[in-house]
């Protein structure tokens, strides 16, 4: 009898130890299968189409389905921030810097921000069974959220009559006739087709 109270001791001791161990397992949904959240690489796709603020959205929404509402409004001053960020540095990149280059540092970025956040509860949601949101969040979001910057755009142009960069649209435009004859006339003046080519 004794043997046994001795084995029960240990078993409830070890499992004490390994609930102590000072590792915190992530916050996890009580109805695993009910609750739908987005992939890290779901929140990246919307972050490459639509700026760095289309995927903390998505991670909003992931802490509202964790029950971690109170902190939702965290990953969308970073969202902001970092879009204005973002924007801001687009507009003083060189002429011949690749179009891709800055949605793929988002993209990048926002994949390990997501990781980072809620990377571990994300897993744990999908390994047990849980629903992945749909990819058509992502896109319709990202959709949304690069029109509203360009609508923003927009509106700042105009308000403070902004003016796009001339490009070599302002040269003189030489006006070219040729008659039925083969006669050339550049500009007014007669000219043969050796002159004109």
């Amino acid at each position: 009898m004794n043997e046994g109270y001795a084995e029960d001791d240990v078993g409830a001791e070890s499992n004490q130890q390994i609930s102590v161990s000072g590792v915190q397992p992530p916050v996890m949904l009580e109805n695993v299968s009910g609750r739908k959240l987005f992939s890290t690489g779901q929140i990246a796709l919307a972050s490459f189409l639509g700026a760095p603020i289309a995927g903390c959205l998505l991670v909003a929404k992931n802490y509202r389905v964790l029950g971690k509402a109170r902190s939702a409004w965290q990953p969308l001053i970073v969202g902001v921030a970092s879009t204005i960020l973002l924007l801001t540095l687009a507009l003083f990149l060189p002429e011949g810097f690749p179009n891709y280059g800055l949605p793929a540092v988002s993209c990048l970025g926002m994949y390990f921000y997501a990781k980072h956040q809620s990377g571990d509860a994300i897993d744990y949601h999908l390994n047990a069974g849980g629903r992945k949101g749909s990819w058509w969040v992502p896109i319709v979001v990202s959709l949304g959220c690069a029109v509203i910057i360009l609508i923003l755009f927009i509106a700042v142009a105009i308000t403070f009559d902004i003016e796009l960069p001339e490009e070599e649209t302002n040269r003189p435009v030489a006006k070219v006739e040729v008659s039925q004859a083969r006669q050339i006339e550049l500009n007014g003046t007669k000219v043969t087709l050796e002159q004109f080519l």
